[in-house]
C-alpha cells in the first residue's frame, strides 16, 4: 500500500506540474469567454425587450387614418365659390410654387401635388436639420360643398413613420415646419385667384367680397 501510495503521489506530482495548471488557465479563460457571451446576450436581450415594448406602446398609440378625409390639423377656410372654382384655384396655387400636380379628382373634390423635397420651394424657415422623412412632403386640398359656398381643407403631409404605410400613415407636418409656411401662402393664393375670378364676373358697381377668413 505504501508503494502504491508512493506511486500515486509520484504520478500526481508531474500531472499537477505539467497538466493541472494549464488546464486551470484554460478553464478560467473558458469561463471568462462564456461569461462574456452571456453578458452580451443579456444586453441584447434587454435591448430587444425594450424594442418590443416600444413597438407595443407606439402600436397602441399609432393607427391608420381615414384616407377619404383630410388629416387632423388641416387648415380650413370657407369660400363663397363653387367647388369646381376652388379646385381650379388650388391647381393654380400649386403651380404658382413650381410644384407639379399628381392627382386632381373633381368628382371626389380634391387635388394633390407631387411629393417634393421641402428645400425645393421658397421658405424663410430653416430646413437644414430636417430628417429625410421630414423633407419629403405633399400638399393636398379638399373641397366640401357648404351653404353658400365651399369649405376648403388644406394640408401638407409627410410620412411620419418613414416610407412605410402609404397614405394611411400620412400626418400633418408640425406647426414649425417650413411646409406650413408654404401651405399658408398657397391658401392665400387660392383666395386671390378666386377674388380675381369674381372681379371679372361681377356686374359693374357691385361690391367685391372681402378675403376669406
Amino acid at each position: 500500500m505504501e508503494t502504491l501510495g508512493f506511486k500515486s503521489k509520484a504520478f500526481l506530482k508531474p500531472r499537477g506540474l505539467f497538466l493541472s495548471e494549464p488546464c486551470s488557465h484554460a478553464r478560467r479563460d473558458g469561463r471568462l469567454r462564456l461569461a462574456s457571451v452571456f453578458n452580451s446576450f443579456a444586453v441584447r436581450s434587454s435591448q430587444f425587450a425594450l424594442l418590443i415594448w416600444l413597438l407595443s406602446v407606439t402600436g397602441a398609440c399609432v393607427s391608420a387614418r381615414n384616407i377619404q378625409q383630410p388629416v387632423a390639423g388641416a387648415i380650413e377656410v370657407t369660400l363663397p365659390d363653387s367647388a369646381r372654382y376652388v379646385i381650379d384655384a388650388a391647381e393654380n396655387a400649386i403651380s404658382d410654387e413650381g410644384v407639379g400636380i399628381e392627382l386632381s379628382d373633381r368628382k371626389r373634390g380634391f387635388v394633390e401635388s407631387d411629393v417634393i423635397d421641402i428645400g425645393a420651394v421658397k421658405a424663410r424657415t430653416d430646413r437644414s436639420s430636417y430628417l429625410p422623412s421630414e423633407r419629403n412632403v405633399r400638399f393636398r386640398f379638399w373641397t366640401f360643398p357648404t351653404f353658400g359656398g365651399t369649405r376648403l381643407s388644406a394640408e401638407v403631409v409627410y410620412q411620419f413613420m418613414g416610407s412605410e404605410g402609404g397614405r394611411a400613415m400620412e400626418r400633418m407636418v408640425p406647426t414649425d415646419h417650413a411646409g406650413r409656411e408654404v401651405l399658408t401662402r398657397m391658401v392665400a393664393r387660392i383666395d386671390a385667384h378666386l377674388r380675381e375670378r369674381r372681379d371679372k364676373q361681377k356686374p359693374e358697381g357691385q361690391a367685391v367680397l372681402p378675403p376669406a377668413a
